[in-house]
């Protein structure tokens, strides 16, 4: 829920992204979306299939669980630090540990414009048509050694039984 002149217009674009791909999920599948514009950062999700979210660095928060399968990444610097690190408060090893069955992160800093958008990267994958490795690299806006992709590379959940069409 950023406004424009509250906040760095770079940042209100992102946030106005992850909007936009709530209401694209709206649209174009029966998945129940909730869209969360306000402070405090969501603290609870059950059952979840797929989940993006932002900036609450290196400190994850919550309950969530997820379906068997399910996607998520959250847009924040250094959230892939470490995965096997137990003290790690990092969002890809909590989502790994609460049932993702794939993620992405940055090890360092790779500002914003280095995480692909959710709306294109879920999209590839909404498609039916991409891999989990072919949606990451048609959607990040640059490689970088700093981002990491954590699954099955050939993964394809929605192979098959595509909710969008390819464009």
């Amino acid at each position: 829920g950023l406004k424009a002149g509250g906040a760095a217009k770079e940042l209100v674009h992102w946030d106005q992204k992850l909007s936009d791909f709530g209401w694209f999920m709206r649209k174009h599948s029966s998945y129940s979306v909730k869209i969360d514009k306000y402070p405090p950062l969501i603290d609870e999700a059950k059952d979840a299939a797929i989940y993006t979210g932002w900036y609450s660095l290196r400190s994850f928060q919550g309950e969530f669980s997820f379906n068997p399968g399910a996607i998520g990444y959250h847009i924040a610097s250094e959230e892939s630090v470490s995965i096997h690190d137990t003290q790690e408060k990092g969002w890809c090893r909590h989502l790994l540990l609460n049932g993702v069955t794939a993620t992405l992160g940055a090890v360092a800093e790779p500002y914003l414009e280095a995480f692909p958008l959710p709306q294109e990267f879920f999209g590839f994958l909404l498609t039916g048509r991409y891999s989990l490795v072919e949606a990451f690299y048609l959607s990040v806006p640059h490689v970088s050694w700093r981002m990491v992709l954590f699954g099955d590379p050939l993964y394809s959940p929605w192979r098959g039984k595509a909710l969008v069409n390819a464009t």
